[in-house]
Parts: C-alpha cells; sequence; structure tokens
C-alpha cells in the first residue's frame, strides 16, 4: 500500500525560467517519518511551474508530475462548463485556485473567463478580471483577448459602443496591436443585426482608416442593406 494513502502529501514546486536547468529539491518533515531524497528535475518548458508530490518514508519515496498545461485546459473546460450554468463567480474562483496552486492561467483559459463573464451579463466583472490580469503582468493580451471583450460589450443589451472604441484605441496605443478584419467584422455583424447605420459606418470608416483589406464576410454583412452597402463601397472604392 501507498504511504500516500497514509500521510499527508508534501508539495514541492519551482519555477522553470526558460533554459534548460537541474534543479534540486529536498523536503524533511518529522511528522509521521516523512521525508523526501534530494532528486534533481529537467525542464525546458518556459514560464512552468513544476508541481511534485512527495509521499516516503524510509527507504520509500514517491513522486507525481502534475502537467500545468492539463491543469490549464482542464480549468478552462471547467470555466466554460459553468459559464453555461450562469455560474461566472464560481467560473472566477476556478480561475483563482488555480493561480494559488501555482500555476498561472494562459489566453485560453483568460478569454474563457471573459467570454463567460459577458455571456451571463457581468461586463463590470469581466471589465475586472481583464485589469487585474493585465496590471500584474499575468498574462499579455493579445487580438483574442481584445476580441473578446470588443464582441462582449458590443453584444451587451443596449450595446456599449463608447467601451467598443476605448478598447479599439487601447490597443493600438498601449499594445501596438493593430486590430485586423478578424476583430472588426463581429462588430460589423452586429451593427447589422441592430439595424444600426451609424454604427456600421462609423466601423467601416475605422476598418478604411486602418488600411484594412474587407473579406467576402464583410461584404456578406452589408451587401443586402442598402445604406450600408452604399458607404461600404465608397470606403473601399478601389475593391468595387
Amino acid at each position: 500500500m501507498s504511504l500516500c494513502h497514509r500521510y499527508p502529501p508534501i508539495a514541492l514546486e519551482y519555477p522553470a525560467k526558460g533554459r534548460r536547468q537541474a534543479t534540486r529539491l529536498q523536503a524533511l518533515s518529522a511528522h509521521h517519518g516523512m521525508f523526501a531524497k534530494m532528486c534533481t528535475v529537467n525542464t525546458t518548458a518556459s514560464n512552468v511551474r513544476c508541481r511534485f508530490t512527495a509521499c516516503a518514508s524510509v527507504g520509500e519515496e514517491a513522486f507525481t508530475y502534475v502537467d500545468p498545461a492539463r491543469v490549464r485546459a482542464d480549468v478552462t473546460k471547467r470555466i466554460v462548463k459553468l459559464g453555461n450554468t450562469n455560474n461566472p463567480r464560481e467560473a472566477l474562483l476556478a480561475m483563482e485556485d488555480m493561480q494559488r496552486s501555482g500555476i498561472d492561467p494562459d489566453l485560453k483559459a483568460v478569454s474563457a473567463l471573459l467570454g463567460v463573464c459577458f455571456k451571463c451579463g457581468e461586463s463590470e466583472l469581466a471589465q475586472k478580471v481583464y485589469d487585474e490580469m493585465v496590471s500584474k503582468g499575468t498574462v499579455e493580451p493579445d487580438e483574442i483577448i481584445f476580441s473578446t471583450m470588443l464582441r462582449g460589450y458590443a453584444e451587451n443589451k443596449p450595446p456599449q459602443w463608447k467601451q467598443v472604441y476605448g478598447m479599439l484605441n487601447n490597443m493600438k496605443s498601449k499594445f501596438g496591436i493593430c486590430p485586423t478584419i478578424t476583430s472588426f467584422n463581429p462588430l460589423l455583424a452586429i451593427a447589422v443585426r441592430s439595424d444600426d447605420p451609424e454604427i456600421a459606418f462609423k466601423l467601416i470608416d475605422l476598418m478604411a482608416a486602418s488600411d484594412l483589406v474587407p473579406d467576402e464576410k464583410s461584404w456578406e454583412l452589408v451587401r443586402r442593406r442598402k445604406m450600408m452597402r452604399l458607404h461600404f463601397k465608397k470606403a473601399f472604392s478601389e475593391y468595387f
């Protein structure tokens, strides 16, 4: 019978610094006569925390490696599932529990949590999560993160276009990320669906000012709306 069933575990962890390195871990506990012998672990992973659980007595030891990537994937799935049951704050707790265990979220996990917050009508919570993750340097936001925020604000009822424009500006001015057609098409789709030509015109103008090349989806979104179609053709006259 493994001593893991009889004695409480000793948790050992170390941060990998992005280069191949050997780290010696040693833990000692007089309680129950437990100890973990010195061991060496190699890693090439960048910004990864490797976690081990040592359960041992004299002459016996056991180490279990917990893959951070697997943990992140599992937590992301749980976050999405909690979103489907309208539990954004439970989803946030799942993220916080993972961080307390020593594993930081990746962009997919953060994007999933932001999406859940917006889906459940918690736009303020989404902004709080975003601000905290960015200010602490937990993640470096990319266009996927920004697209989640943009779509979330645009899909609010009523749509929060002021926040959308602020986020678009923030992408470029603070992070040097130029929004692509991937960011604009969902916003244009919402404006068309809402039958809001004023917003559609502004989005089209922003696309043109950013020197974006519209794709087939962009055209399909506006071609059945006469005013939007004419404005689109005027903004992108070189393609017609």
